[in-house]
């Protein structure tokens, strides 16, 4: 985090469910950033919060976060994407 953007790096734990970058972010009144992280690690109700603060563009970041972090997943749980060389 030396690189003074520390709410970017929380902001990508936060997504990754990390209980103390969430923290860090509301603590520090990130709280767009908070919600993008909550809705990134597939909390609806965040999504919600910012299409209702009309802060579209930041709930479709959300929800790409969330798509990319599910694919991850997703291909990691694939028995049959496993590389066994």
């Amino acid at each position: 985090m030396k690189n003074d953007h520390p709410h970017l790096m929380a902001l990508v734990r936060g997504a990754e469910g990390d209980p103390n970058a969430l923290l860090w972010l509301k603590k520090y009144k990130f709280d767009v950033l908070e919600k993008v992280a909550r809705g990134g690690d597939n909390d609806d109700q965040s999504i919600n919060w910012l299409i209702n603060k009309n802060l579209k563009d930041f709930a479709n970041l959300s929800l790409r976060i969330r798509a990319v972090k599910n694919a991850i997943e997703d291909d990691n749980q694939d028995v049959h994407k496993f590389n066994i060389d």
